[in-house]
């Protein structure tokens, strides 16, 4: 009972502090103005409106540059809802300059979530109202990910196909779409395939000697690229499971711990 309620309390004071930290909203104006979210602390959930000062323009968002580790994500949703507003990113690893557009007046969304160790460099965001609307009809997923048919988020693509309908309307589990995502996958492993075979002509010419060693290394480098497969399926089921709260409100509070 004392390990509950210890465990209860904890969970508590983390949701209070969530209430806290960080900046909650932001006021875009025709300038253009720049947030910096530094050292971002473990179990976070926060979510930043951002809404024009004119209420007829739109928000705009550029996310200049940054560093999410694994499990740690910034998500973009244009208006002011994350339950019921479409996402139109949901980024992580290293941030490359991308803008969002809100489609309405309402503004623009983002959402900060990490997991329970290490902690993210974070990122700079631009952000300011322009005349024109944007529009979007994809969502912007981080490398090895795929959107659900639904847009609600980006699934690991060695999820598709599982036997277990990790998006909403189960759109992982249509085979038409695990066929585009093998196909992909199979023509990068190609490439690299091809890379790796010059890599090995020209040493072999080298020195017989070298040979020897280059296939006591890619015995070695196999043995790694199984175990980080297997690594990357776990971390990918986790990242399914944590992405979970954002949708069915209080659970993310168990899904961490």
């Amino acid at each position: 009972k004392q390990w509950y309620q210890r465990r209860v309390r904890g969970i508590t004071d983390n949701m209070n502090i969530a209430l806290t930290d960080y900046i909650s909203a932001l006021s875009a104006t025709d300038s253009a103005q720049q947030v910096t979210f530094s050292n971002l602390r473990n179990y976070l959930y926060k979510t930043i409106h951002i809404t024009p000062t004119d209420n007829s323009k739109y928000t705009k968002i550029t996310i200049k540059s940054g560093t999410m580790k694994t499990l740690d994500y910034v998500m973009v949703y244009d208006g002011d809802s994350v339950v019921t507003d479409t996402m139109l990113a949901q980024l992580s690893g290293t941030l490359s300059e991308q803008s969002f557009t809100a489609s309405t007046t309402s503004g623009l969304t983002v959402a900060l979530m990490t997991s329970k160790s290490d902690q993210s460099d974070g990122f700079v965001m631009e952000y300011s109202q322009v005349d024109t609307a944007g529009s979007s009809s994809t969502l912007s997923c981080p490398s090895g990910f795929t959107a659900c048919d639904d847009r609600l988020y980006c699934v690991h693509n060695s999820l598709f196909c599982d036997g277990n309908g990790d998006c909403q309307d189960q759109s992982d589990e249509v085979q038409a779409t695990c066929d585009g995502i093998n196909n992909s996958d199979n023509s990068d492993n190609n490439d690299n395939d091809s890379n790796d075979d010059d890599s090995s002509d020209n040493d072999n010419d080298d020195n017989d000697a070298d040979e020897d060693n280059n296939d006591g290394n890619n015995d070695d480098n196999n043995n790694d690229s199984a175990n980080d497969d297997d690594n990357e399926k776990g971390t990918a089921t986790r990242t399914t499971f944590s992405l979970t709260y954002v949708f069915m409100g209080t659970y993310f509070v168990k899904l961490f711990l």
